[in-house]
């Protein structure tokens, strides 16, 4: 339990907001440990408050987790509200892992990255040097074409916005929402700071 509980060392001497498993972040000044979890349709969000010895727990099929953090936020802001000093006007408080630190990504905005990668699937014309070294394995040619008869069919989105962008295990984790005239598209991008997809998932909304 220690070990899961406590941030983990960098080797530059910063710690983390993650245990060997959990998250591990402060509000108003008390330990709050947290994990997410999720599959096609499907959000889960356990967050616990050690000291009070109470917990948060969000099972969802709401297409993207912004709805989760948004409602968990609500929830846990009634359990330990925020309560500013006497006197003192408290300034607004990053809290991990909603609003964590973001990695630079060498490379175009996620928005742009998407809207590009998602073409070059349509098209079948993925280059293979901006993908990682087990995303292009995995990525092949077959799979390529399977992707771009699939797609092609959409046509060019009418737009794509960016639901929500964070990060995990040092990349940057966006998600995307394509509209098309005959329905909507989702996409989740996990890049590295080097700028390569390490993974790129595209689903029905």
């Amino acid at each position: 339990y220690k070990l899961m509980t406590t941030s983990r060392k960098l080797a530059d001497g910063r710690l983390t907001d993650y245990g060997c498993g959990l998250h591990v972040w402060e509000r108003n000044s008390e330990t709050v440990l947290s994990h997410a979890g999720a599959c096609n349709g499907f959000f889960a969000l356990n967050t616990i408050i050690p000291s009070r010895k109470a917990a948060v727990i969000i099972l969802s099929n709401f297409a993207t987790r912004g709805v989760l953090d948004s409602i968990n936020r609500q929830i846990l802001g009634t359990l330990l509200p925020a309560v500013p000093p006497a006197g003192q006007v408290q300034a607004p408080k990053k809290e991990s892992p909603y609003e964590p630190d973001l990695p630079k990504i060498a490379g175009p905005s996620a928005l742009n990255e998407t809207k590009a990668f998602f073409r070059r699937l349509q098209t079948a014309t993925v280059d293979r040097s901006e993908l990682g070294e087990e995303f292009s394995y995995f990525l092949t040619d077959s799979k390529i074409q399977g992707a771009a008869a699939r797609l092609k069919t959409f046509g060019n989105p009418t737009s794509v916005e960016v639901t929500s962008i964070h990060e995990r295990g040092g990349m940057e984790v966006s998600r995307c929402q394509l509209k098309f005239q005959s329905g909507v598209l989702l996409t989740l991008m996990y890049r590295t700071p080097d700028g390569k997809i390490q993974q790129f998932l595209v689903s029905r909304d």
